[in-house]
């Protein structure tokens, strides 16, 4: 009885190491779920959540401020929620905080980014913060009517100081593109010495500096 016990254990044993497509390969993902897909996911709902947090304090100041523009010293409104009227601070730049009233003018920041951290008291007595950030681009140069001097045309105009103007001037059958540089007073002058053929022409113009352009 012994002897026949043993060998039926022995034939299954042999049975389950021979027949090895039977197993099923279980990966530890599979297990453990996959670890970089969460890490996106728990990402994805943190900045999900901050983003309604920040629209949520934005309304409650109804603070209107955009994310780019070329006027340096742009007006912001805002208002106060708090039941007090504790009043809204302002800090640009890390700069330290300061008490504003709407309409708020902004000091005429540089080109480039910038952050502005609000500081307010909510209609429930809890202090907010909110961060935004604002990029100040050049604003467009101004183009002056052409004019031909000694039998060249030149262009010329006003734009921020000491900035790098790029012209563009274009007809259906020619296309140049030239730059310039702006004196510290912001005045831009191109001449123009190739003989142009005769045709109706276009000029646009934007202004860079630091990496920044203005619109056309």
């Amino acid at each position: 009885m012994k002897k026949l016990l043993f060998g039926t254990i022995a034939t299954l044993l042999f049975i389950s190491v021979a027949c090895p497509a039977f197993a099923t390969e279980i990966k530890i993902s599979d297990v453990l779920g996959d670890s970089s897909n969460q890490k996106t996911t728990t990402v994805q709902e943190l900045n999900q959540k901050e983003q309604e947090r920040t629209d949520a304090i934005t309304n409650l100041l109804k603070l209107d401020i955009p994310v780019q523009t070329d006027n340096p010293s742009f007006a912001l409104t805002f208002v106060d929620p708090s039941e007090q009227k504790s009043g809204v601070q302002l800090e640009i730049d890390k700069n330290g905080y300061k008490n504003i009233t709407s309409p708020y003018t902004l000091p005429a920041l540089s080109i480039g980014g910038h952050s502005l951290k609000f500081k307010f008291v909510d209609g429930d007595g809890a202090t907010q913060v909110l961060t935004k950030e604002i990029t100040i681009l050049p604003r467009p140069p101004i183009i002056n009517t052409p004019e031909i001097v000694e039998g060249k045309l030149v262009i010329s105009g006003s734009a921020l100081a000491s900035s790098e103007v790029i012209l563009a001037l274009s007809s259906d059958s020619k296309m140049l593109t030239l730059s310039t540089q702006s004196d510290s007073d912001g005045k831009w002058s191109i001449t123009i010495s190739e003989n142009l053929p005769t045709n109706v022409y276009t000029f646009t113009a934007y202004a860079r500096k630091y990496g920044f352009a203005s619109n056309l």
